[in-house]
């Protein structure tokens, strides 16, 4: 009898990124006829969770697009899909980006359940997709790297007073602190009416329970990949990105022509680039991330600043982790398989202890 698992793909989901999650499916089904991926799995199958939360659930089959794999007539539901992923012979990897997908919530479902796959660990996933509390954490680290000042709010109330506090002319980025693709994120100047900048902080509360002002700073900006492999943390090539603003915003993120990215490879590195590399193995490895992640830093002058980490990068063709792959000879393949092995050594830990208590 073979011993090979399943592998189910598993995207789309209830968050504001279920979009990016449908598009980063499209680009990892493209690579399922890899001989690599059908030498470690049995069978695939996808699960497709829609915006309303109803599951498709249904065996790949290499003539269909991805977009049919989001439309069957028959659904269950998310209880019916968690019974058949905590199978032994299940390996889930997860495409489900944003709240709910990748900030400690699938992870503590995952981890109650005994659910195998890519998801992480439940404090890694929520402190690096709360750009607050990130900021704060490493901020405590002690290392060589800035944070930009930063303002929160988390109340409407307090949206004129946290306003009134920057000075006329600074820019400030206006930004969620939970929500990635750099959804509702801005750069704004302050002006005698902030109109816009309220407006703009109302709209993210709605979907987040806190935003953010923070100071911008002029000058690059570099994102750097990282993978885990057997226990070993390993920095990709970094991705220098420039825009005519000097932002990378959602607009300049998702839209062609509206940046340019230069890679980088370690024969082309200065000092500061080595230096974004080796920190951002350091953070991998201090905030307790698995198998993969992504940094975004800012360079101005001799300071580096940390902007913020994405535990589990965008996987459309287009987007700068799979860019980086590629720059390193690695590809999408290569990650489902290089989490399935990292899971497999995971060494599971006791949860029961008996004792007396009076």
């Amino acid at each position: 009898m073979s011993t090979k698992k399943t592998l189910v793909l598993l995207f789309g989901g209830i968050s504001s990124e279920h979009d990016a999650s449908k598009k980063s499916f499209e680009h990892v089904l493209s690579r399922l006829t890899e001989k690599k991926i059908l030498e470690i799995f049995a069978t695939i199958k996808i699960a497709y969770i829609s915006r309303e939360g109803k599951v498709l659930f249904t065996p790949y089959e290499q003539k269909h697009p991805a977009a049919w794999y989001a439309r069957q007539p028959h659904s269950i539901t998310i209880i019916d899909l968690l019974a058949h992923l905590t199978q032994p012979n299940i390996f889930v990897f997860s495409l489900l980006h944003g709240q709910h997908g990748e900030d400690g919530c699938m992870q503590g479902v995952a981890k109650f359940l005994g659910v195998s796959g890519s998801f992480g660990t439940v404090l890694s996933a929520a402190v690096a997709m709360s750009k607050s509390h990130c900021n704060t954490f490493v901020a405590g680290l002690g290392t060589e790297v800035h944070i930009p000042h930063s303002q929160i709010v988390s109340a409407e109330a307090a949206i004129s007073t946290a306003i009134a506090a920057w000075r006329p002319g600074e820019k400030v980025v206006i930004k969620p602190s939970s929500l990635g693709a750099s959804i509702l994120t801005e750069l704004h100047t302050i002006g005698p009416d902030n109109k816009t900048i309220a407006e703009l902080l109302k709209k993210i509360l709605a979907y987040d329970s806190t935003a953010l002002l923070q100071e911008f700073i002029a000058g690059e900006e570099y994102s750097c990949g990282c993978l885990e492999e057997h226990g070993v943390v390993t920095a990709l090539p970094l991705i220098q990105v420039i825009t005519e603003q000097q932002f990378f915003g959602h607009s300049e993120k998702h839209t062609l022509g509206k940046n340019e990215e230069r890679v980088i490879m370690p024969e082309q590195e200065s000092k500061i680039h080595s230096r974004i590399r080796h920190l951002s193995e350091r953070l991998f490895q201090e905030i307790g991330l698995q198998h993969m992640a992504r940094f975004d830093f800012r360079v101005a002058g001799d300071k580096l600043y940390f902007l913020e980490v994405n535990p589990l990068p965008g996987m459309m063709e287009n987007s700068l982790f799979p860019k980086m792959l590629r720059a390193a000879g690695k590809n999408i393949e290569d990650i489902v398989i290089l989490t399935y092995w990292n899971v497999q050594q995971l060494s599971k830990k006791v949860t029961e202890f008996r004792y007396h208590i009076d």
